[in-house]
Protein backbone atom coordinates (compact mmCIF):
# COMPACT_ATOMS: atom_id res chain seq x y z
CA UNK A 1 0.00 0.00 0.00
CA UNK A 2 3.03 2.25 0.24
CA UNK A 3 3.52 4.08 -3.20
CA UNK A 4 7.33 4.98 -3.15
CA UNK A 5 9.81 2.49 -3.62
CA UNK A 6 13.77 3.18 -2.26
CA UNK A 7 15.64 4.63 -5.05
CA UNK A 8 19.38 4.10 -5.36
CA UNK A 9 21.77 5.98 -7.70
CA UNK A 10 25.36 5.75 -8.48
CA UNK A 11 27.80 8.40 -10.21
CA UNK A 12 31.36 8.57 -11.22
CA UNK A 13 33.50 11.49 -10.91
CA UNK A 14 36.57 13.32 -11.72
CA UNK A 15 38.17 10.20 -13.86
CA UNK A 16 41.55 11.60 -14.48
CA UNK A 17 44.30 9.61 -16.39
CA UNK A 18 47.58 10.93 -16.13
CA UNK A 19 51.46 9.53 -16.83
CA UNK A 20 51.52 7.98 -13.54
CA UNK A 21 48.19 6.56 -12.67
CA UNK A 22 44.72 7.30 -13.32
CA UNK A 23 42.03 8.37 -10.58
CA UNK A 24 38.14 8.42 -9.91
CA UNK A 25 35.91 9.70 -7.37
CA UNK A 26 32.78 7.03 -6.66
CA UNK A 27 29.40 8.45 -4.91
CA UNK A 28 26.06 5.99 -4.07
CA UNK A 29 23.31 7.34 -3.00
CA UNK A 30 20.09 5.62 -1.51
CA UNK A 31 17.09 7.51 -0.44
CA UNK A 32 13.67 7.34 0.01
CA UNK A 33 10.05 9.37 -0.23
CA UNK A 34 8.32 9.57 3.26
CA UNK A 35 4.86 10.35 3.57
CA UNK A 36 3.70 12.38 7.29
CA UNK A 37 0.14 12.88 7.59
CA UNK A 38 -1.18 9.35 7.65
CA UNK A 39 -1.79 8.87 3.79
CA UNK A 40 -1.69 5.33 4.04
CA UNK A 41 -4.24 4.89 6.62
CA UNK A 42 -6.50 6.92 4.15
CA UNK A 43 -5.70 4.85 1.33
CA UNK A 44 -6.19 1.63 3.16
CA UNK A 45 -10.00 3.03 3.87
CA UNK A 46 -10.80 4.04 0.52
CA UNK A 47 -9.45 0.66 -1.30
CA UNK A 48 -12.03 -1.31 1.98
CA UNK A 49 -14.62 0.92 1.03
CA UNK A 50 -14.76 0.64 -2.69
CA UNK A 51 -14.24 -3.19 -2.01
CA UNK A 52 -17.59 -3.19 0.19
CA UNK A 53 -19.13 -1.10 -2.38
CA UNK A 54 -18.37 -3.62 -5.08
CA UNK A 55 -19.53 -6.40 -3.21
CA UNK A 56 -22.84 -4.78 -2.38
CA UNK A 57 -23.45 -3.57 -6.28
CA UNK A 58 -22.90 -7.66 -6.65
CA UNK A 59 -25.45 -8.55 -4.36
CA UNK A 60 -28.03 -5.86 -5.27
CA UNK A 61 -27.12 -7.35 -8.64
CA UNK A 62 -28.20 -11.03 -7.50
CA UNK A 63 -31.47 -9.90 -5.46
CA UNK A 64 -32.67 -8.31 -8.84
CA UNK A 65 -32.02 -11.42 -11.08
CA UNK A 66 -33.50 -13.71 -7.96
CA UNK A 67 -36.59 -11.43 -8.12
CA UNK A 68 -37.00 -11.48 -12.06
CA UNK A 69 -36.25 -15.42 -12.45
CA UNK A 70 -39.40 -15.70 -9.01
CA UNK A 71 -41.68 -13.74 -11.02
CA UNK A 72 -41.26 -15.52 -14.06
CA UNK A 73 -41.13 -18.85 -12.40
CA UNK A 74 -44.88 -17.97 -10.57
CA UNK A 75 -45.73 -16.67 -13.99
CA UNK A 76 -45.28 -19.69 -15.87
CA UNK A 77 -46.93 -21.32 -12.58
CA UNK A 78 -49.66 -18.44 -13.52
CA UNK A 79 -50.03 -19.10 -16.64
CA UNK A 80 -50.43 -23.13 -16.43
CA UNK A 81 -53.44 -22.76 -13.53
CA UNK A 82 -54.99 -20.24 -16.46
CA UNK A 83 -54.30 -23.21 -19.09
CA UNK A 84 -55.93 -25.56 -16.75
CA UNK A 85 -59.21 -23.76 -16.10
CA UNK A 86 -59.04 -23.20 -19.72
CA UNK A 87 -59.25 -26.84 -20.16
CA UNK A 88 -61.23 -27.65 -17.53
CA UNK A 89 -63.86 -24.86 -19.37
CA UNK A 90 -63.86 -26.42 -22.71
CA UNK A 91 -63.83 -30.31 -21.38
CA UNK A 92 -67.04 -29.15 -19.19
CA UNK A 93 -68.79 -27.26 -22.46
CA UNK A 94 -67.86 -30.29 -24.79
CA UNK A 95 -69.38 -32.52 -22.35
CA UNK A 96 -72.74 -30.41 -22.47
CA UNK A 97 -72.41 -30.29 -26.19
CA UNK A 98 -72.88 -34.27 -26.43
CA UNK A 99 -75.23 -34.05 -23.88
CA UNK A 100 -77.30 -31.50 -26.20
CA UNK A 101 -76.89 -33.61 -29.24
CA UNK A 102 -78.14 -37.10 -27.31
CA UNK A 103 -81.42 -34.94 -26.48
CA UNK A 104 -81.70 -33.46 -29.80
CA UNK A 105 -81.83 -36.59 -31.29
CA UNK A 106 -84.24 -37.46 -28.62
CA UNK A 107 -86.36 -34.94 -29.49
CA UNK A 108 -85.88 -33.33 -25.71
CA UNK A 109 -84.20 -30.22 -26.88
CA UNK A 110 -84.18 -27.60 -29.50
CA UNK A 111 -81.70 -27.27 -32.74
CA UNK A 112 -80.75 -23.17 -31.42
CA UNK A 113 -80.00 -25.45 -28.16
CA UNK A 114 -77.16 -27.37 -29.86
CA UNK A 115 -76.25 -24.45 -32.32
CA UNK A 116 -75.33 -22.31 -28.62
CA UNK A 117 -73.82 -25.29 -27.61
CA UNK A 118 -71.34 -25.83 -30.13
CA UNK A 119 -70.39 -21.89 -30.59
CA UNK A 120 -69.87 -21.97 -26.53
CA UNK A 121 -67.54 -25.29 -27.04
CA UNK A 122 -65.57 -23.72 -29.87
CA UNK A 123 -65.20 -20.53 -28.05
CA UNK A 124 -63.82 -22.56 -25.13
CA UNK A 125 -61.40 -25.22 -27.39
CA UNK A 126 -59.66 -21.29 -28.71
CA UNK A 127 -59.53 -19.73 -25.31
CA UNK A 128 -57.71 -23.32 -24.00
CA UNK A 129 -55.35 -23.12 -27.12
CA UNK A 130 -54.70 -19.63 -26.57
CA UNK A 131 -54.14 -20.49 -22.49
CA UNK A 132 -51.47 -23.07 -23.78
CA UNK A 133 -49.69 -20.88 -26.31
CA UNK A 134 -49.25 -18.62 -23.28
CA UNK A 135 -47.77 -21.37 -21.17
CA UNK A 136 -45.17 -22.01 -23.29
CA UNK A 137 -44.22 -18.84 -23.96
CA UNK A 138 -44.04 -18.25 -20.22
CA UNK A 139 -42.05 -21.54 -19.99
CA UNK A 140 -39.45 -20.28 -22.85
CA UNK A 141 -38.88 -16.42 -21.25
CA UNK A 142 -38.02 -18.76 -17.58
CA UNK A 143 -35.68 -21.00 -19.80
CA UNK A 144 -34.10 -17.84 -21.16
CA UNK A 145 -33.18 -16.46 -18.26
CA UNK A 146 -31.94 -19.59 -16.33
CA UNK A 147 -29.59 -19.96 -19.42
CA UNK A 148 -30.94 -23.21 -19.64
CA UNK A 149 -32.14 -24.81 -22.94
CA UNK A 150 -35.07 -27.40 -22.27
CA UNK A 151 -37.94 -28.88 -23.96
CA UNK A 152 -41.02 -26.70 -24.19
CA UNK A 153 -43.00 -29.19 -23.12
CA UNK A 154 -41.43 -28.93 -19.83
CA UNK A 155 -43.88 -29.12 -16.95
CA UNK A 156 -43.60 -26.40 -14.30
CA UNK A 157 -43.76 -27.39 -11.13
CA UNK A 158 -45.55 -25.79 -7.98
CA UNK A 159 -48.79 -24.00 -6.91
CA UNK A 160 -50.21 -20.60 -6.18
CA UNK A 161 -50.63 -20.00 -2.37
CA UNK A 162 -54.30 -18.93 -1.82
CA UNK A 163 -54.88 -15.97 -0.32
CA UNK A 164 -55.31 -17.21 3.46
CA UNK A 165 -51.76 -17.56 3.26
CA UNK A 166 -50.57 -13.98 3.05
CA UNK A 167 -50.31 -12.08 6.21
CA UNK A 168 -51.44 -8.56 6.60
CA UNK A 169 -47.96 -6.56 7.31
CA UNK A 170 -49.99 -2.72 8.18
CA UNK A 171 -48.72 -2.99 11.78
CA UNK A 172 -45.02 -3.61 10.15
CA UNK A 173 -44.95 -1.03 7.72
CA UNK A 174 -42.34 1.31 10.39
CA UNK A 175 -40.35 -1.61 11.04
CA UNK A 176 -39.66 -2.82 7.35
CA UNK A 177 -38.88 0.73 6.32
CA UNK A 178 -35.76 0.89 9.38
CA UNK A 179 -34.94 -2.36 7.86
CA UNK A 180 -34.98 -1.39 4.58
CA UNK A 181 -32.49 1.23 5.43
CA UNK A 182 -30.28 -0.65 7.16
CA UNK A 183 -30.15 -3.65 4.91
CA UNK A 184 -30.96 -3.04 1.23
CA UNK A 185 -27.86 -3.73 -0.85
CA UNK A 186 -28.01 -0.77 -2.79
CA UNK A 187 -28.46 1.83 0.01
CA UNK A 188 -25.38 0.34 2.02
CA UNK A 189 -22.94 0.01 -1.67
CA UNK A 190 -24.19 3.98 -1.78
CA UNK A 191 -23.07 4.27 1.57
CA UNK A 192 -19.60 2.46 1.13
CA UNK A 193 -19.08 5.00 -2.19
CA UNK A 194 -19.93 8.09 0.67
CA UNK A 195 -16.87 6.00 2.24
CA UNK A 196 -14.65 5.92 -0.55
CA UNK A 197 -15.13 9.56 -0.99
CA UNK A 198 -14.54 10.77 2.41
CA UNK A 199 -11.70 8.87 2.26
CA UNK A 200 -10.51 10.46 -0.81
CA UNK A 201 -11.32 14.10 0.48
CA UNK A 202 -9.06 13.00 3.06
CA UNK A 203 -6.24 11.71 1.43
CA UNK A 204 -6.33 14.92 -0.68
CA UNK A 205 -6.06 17.02 2.61
CA UNK A 206 -3.58 14.86 3.65
CA UNK A 207 -1.22 15.53 0.42
CA UNK A 208 -0.99 19.47 1.81
CA UNK A 209 2.26 18.23 3.93
CA UNK A 210 4.49 17.88 1.60
CA UNK A 211 6.41 14.36 1.35
CA UNK A 212 10.09 14.33 2.41
CA UNK A 213 12.87 12.36 0.52
CA UNK A 214 15.54 11.06 3.06
CA UNK A 215 18.95 9.54 1.91
CA UNK A 216 22.13 8.83 2.81
CA UNK A 217 25.56 9.27 0.78
CA UNK A 218 28.46 7.28 0.71
CA UNK A 219 31.71 8.52 -1.16
CA UNK A 220 34.90 7.29 -2.41
CA UNK A 221 37.68 9.85 -3.42
CA UNK A 222 40.81 8.61 -6.02
CA UNK A 223 42.72 7.98 -2.38
CA UNK A 224 40.68 5.47 -1.02
CA UNK A 225 38.87 8.01 1.31
CA UNK A 226 35.12 7.18 1.96
CA UNK A 227 32.92 9.78 3.22
CA UNK A 228 29.65 9.23 4.80
CA UNK A 229 26.75 11.73 4.62
CA UNK A 230 23.18 12.07 4.71
CA UNK A 231 20.40 13.92 2.57
CA UNK A 232 16.93 15.50 3.17
CA UNK A 233 14.87 17.60 0.53
CA UNK A 234 11.23 18.50 1.02
CA UNK A 235 8.96 20.69 -1.78
CA UNK A 236 8.26 24.21 -0.84
CA UNK A 237 4.41 24.20 -1.70
CA UNK A 238 4.10 27.67 -2.86
CA UNK A 239 3.06 26.92 -6.56
CA UNK A 240 0.57 23.62 -5.73
CA UNK A 241 -1.06 23.85 -1.72
CA UNK A 242 -3.37 20.92 -3.67
CA UNK A 243 -6.28 23.06 -3.15
CA UNK A 244 -7.94 22.05 -6.29
CA UNK A 245 -7.71 18.68 -5.57
CA UNK A 246 -9.18 19.14 -1.81
CA UNK A 247 -12.09 21.57 -3.56
CA UNK A 248 -12.57 18.59 -6.13
CA UNK A 249 -12.86 15.69 -3.73
CA UNK A 250 -14.97 17.73 -0.88
CA UNK A 251 -17.57 18.00 -3.88
CA UNK A 252 -17.64 14.65 -4.78
CA UNK A 253 -18.28 13.68 -0.92
CA UNK A 254 -21.14 16.08 -0.91
CA UNK A 255 -22.70 14.40 -4.00
CA UNK A 256 -22.19 11.06 -3.01
CA UNK A 257 -23.77 11.94 0.82
CA UNK A 258 -26.70 13.68 -0.84
CA UNK A 259 -27.13 10.57 -3.22
CA UNK A 260 -27.12 8.40 -0.30
CA UNK A 261 -30.07 11.04 1.44
CA UNK A 262 -31.58 11.11 -2.08
CA UNK A 263 -31.97 6.91 -2.06
CA UNK A 264 -32.78 6.60 1.78
CA UNK A 265 -35.96 8.63 1.03
CA UNK A 266 -36.40 6.55 -2.25
CA UNK A 267 -36.26 3.34 0.00
CA UNK A 268 -39.13 4.83 2.18
CA UNK A 269 -41.20 5.34 -0.70
CA UNK A 270 -40.23 2.60 -2.28
CA UNK A 271 -41.51 -0.02 0.95
CA UNK A 272 -44.88 2.40 1.95
CA UNK A 273 -45.92 2.00 -2.21
CA UNK A 274 -44.82 -1.53 -2.26
CA UNK A 275 -46.84 -2.23 0.82
CA UNK A 276 -50.04 -0.60 -0.21
CA UNK A 277 -49.74 -2.58 -3.67
CA UNK A 278 -49.25 -5.67 -1.46
CA UNK A 279 -52.40 -4.74 1.03
CA UNK A 280 -54.65 -4.03 -1.95
CA UNK A 281 -53.91 -7.17 -3.92
CA UNK A 282 -54.06 -9.46 -0.67
CA UNK A 283 -57.68 -7.97 0.42
CA UNK A 284 -58.38 -8.23 -3.77
CA UNK A 285 -57.53 -12.16 -3.79
CA UNK A 286 -59.09 -12.47 -0.01
CA UNK A 287 -62.70 -11.91 -1.16
CA UNK A 288 -62.14 -13.54 -4.53
CA UNK A 289 -61.38 -16.49 -2.26
CA UNK A 290 -64.28 -15.96 -0.07
CA UNK A 291 -66.41 -16.11 -3.15
CA UNK A 292 -65.70 -19.29 -4.03
CA UNK A 293 -65.69 -20.69 -1.04
CA UNK A 294 -68.96 -19.54 -0.16
CA UNK A 295 -70.47 -22.63 -2.76
CA UNK A 296 -70.98 -20.50 -6.50
CA UNK A 297 -70.09 -23.98 -7.89
CA UNK A 298 -73.33 -25.42 -6.65
CA UNK A 299 -74.94 -22.61 -7.89
CA UNK A 300 -74.23 -23.97 -11.15
CA UNK A 301 -75.02 -27.48 -10.55
CA UNK A 302 -78.45 -26.01 -9.36
CA UNK A 303 -78.57 -24.17 -12.14
CA UNK A 304 -78.02 -26.79 -14.66
CA UNK A 305 -80.57 -29.41 -13.07
CA UNK A 306 -83.30 -26.85 -13.20
CA UNK A 307 -82.15 -27.01 -17.26
CA UNK A 308 -82.76 -30.44 -16.96
CA UNK A 309 -86.20 -30.53 -15.63
CA UNK A 310 -87.03 -27.88 -18.10
CA UNK A 311 -87.91 -24.75 -15.46
CA UNK A 312 -84.87 -22.74 -17.55
CA UNK A 313 -83.18 -22.42 -20.74
CA UNK A 314 -79.76 -23.10 -22.02
CA UNK A 315 -78.52 -19.67 -22.04
CA UNK A 316 -79.50 -19.41 -18.42
CA UNK A 317 -76.56 -22.36 -18.14
CA UNK A 318 -74.07 -20.67 -19.62
CA UNK A 319 -74.64 -17.54 -18.42
CA UNK A 320 -73.77 -18.64 -15.10
CA UNK A 321 -71.13 -20.80 -15.83
CA UNK A 322 -69.42 -18.00 -17.53
CA UNK A 323 -69.72 -15.76 -14.45
CA UNK A 324 -68.73 -18.32 -11.98
CA UNK A 325 -65.40 -19.01 -14.50
CA UNK A 326 -64.86 -15.49 -14.71
CA UNK A 327 -64.67 -15.62 -10.76
CA UNK A 328 -62.53 -18.07 -10.71
CA UNK A 329 -59.93 -16.73 -13.47
CA UNK A 330 -60.12 -12.93 -11.36
CA UNK A 331 -59.31 -15.51 -8.26
CA UNK A 332 -55.89 -16.56 -10.38
CA UNK A 333 -55.55 -13.08 -11.43
CA UNK A 334 -55.76 -11.54 -7.91
CA UNK A 335 -53.30 -13.96 -6.67
CA UNK A 336 -50.53 -13.86 -9.25
CA UNK A 337 -51.06 -9.85 -8.57
CA UNK A 338 -50.43 -10.66 -4.71
CA UNK A 339 -46.88 -12.51 -5.58
CA UNK A 340 -45.63 -9.71 -7.85
CA UNK A 341 -46.90 -7.35 -4.87
CA UNK A 342 -44.91 -9.54 -2.40
CA UNK A 343 -41.76 -9.67 -4.84
CA UNK A 344 -41.82 -5.86 -5.01
CA UNK A 345 -42.08 -5.36 -1.39
CA UNK A 346 -39.84 -8.03 -0.58
CA UNK A 347 -37.45 -6.21 -3.09
CA UNK A 348 -37.68 -2.96 -1.65
CA UNK A 349 -37.58 -4.05 1.94
CA UNK A 350 -34.63 -6.40 1.82
CA UNK A 351 -36.48 -9.27 2.83
CA UNK A 352 -36.70 -13.02 2.23
CA UNK A 353 -39.57 -13.46 -0.01
CA UNK A 354 -41.60 -15.68 2.15
CA UNK A 355 -41.30 -13.05 5.10
CA UNK A 356 -45.16 -11.69 4.48
CA UNK A 357 -46.85 -15.36 4.30
CA UNK A 358 -48.25 -17.24 7.01
CA UNK A 359 -47.43 -20.34 5.70
CA UNK A 360 -45.82 -21.89 2.46
CA UNK A 361 -47.12 -22.45 -1.02
CA UNK A 362 -50.14 -24.97 -1.15
CA UNK A 363 -52.99 -25.68 -3.58
CA UNK A 364 -55.34 -22.95 -4.27
CA UNK A 365 -58.19 -25.45 -4.63
CA UNK A 366 -59.90 -23.83 -7.83
CA UNK A 367 -58.72 -26.49 -10.58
Amino acid sequence: MYPFNPVFGSAVRNARIRGDGHGIDQQYTLSQELELAGQRSKRRAEASATHDRVLWEIEWAEVGVVAQVRRLFFGAIYRRAKLELAESVATLNQQLLEVLERRFQAQQAGLADVSVGRVEARDAARRARLARSDYDAAKVELLRTLGVMGPVGLKVSGELSPASAFSDITPAIESLIAQAIDQRADLRGRRAEADAAIARWRLARANRLPNVSAGIDLERDESGTQFFGGTVSVPIPILNNNRGVIAQREAEYLRTAGQVTQLEAEVRQDVRAASQRYERAREVAAQNEADIRDGLGTEVDRIEDLYAQGETDLLRVYEVRQKLNQLRDAYLDSLFEVIQAESELAAAAGQPLTAFRAGMAVQAGIR
